[in-house]
């Protein structure tokens, strides 16, 4: 399977069990410690599922907040990659 994100090996288990989840549910939650990397599982899950609508829920505004952070970071480094193989390519 292909991942859009960086992750861990444990968070691609995460994110090929939740899919596996949904596949059978509609709703499912993942509990996890503090920097075990729920920022980027929910956004390689919104990444996956771009054709569905996503509620992401966070118990307060700081939560919410780094998600938003996250998602600024994999945007700017999308960016750059993109840029990169634009110039290779006019480069070539």
């Amino acid at each position: 399977m292909k991942y859009h994100v960086n992750l861990s090996d444990r968070n691609k288990m995460v994110v090929d069990k939740v899919t596996d989840k949904f596949n059978n549910d509609r709703y499912c939650a993942e509990v996890s410690a503090p920097g075990t990397g729920k920022s980027y599982v929910s956004l390689e899950l919104i990444c996956r599922n771009m054709d569905k609508s996503t509620l992401f829920l966070a118990p307060t505004n700081a939560i919410l907040n780094q998600f938003k952070s996250t998602i600024a970071q994999v945007r700017v480094y999308l960016v750059m990659l993109i840029y990169m193989i634009w110039k290779k390519l006019i480069e070539d």
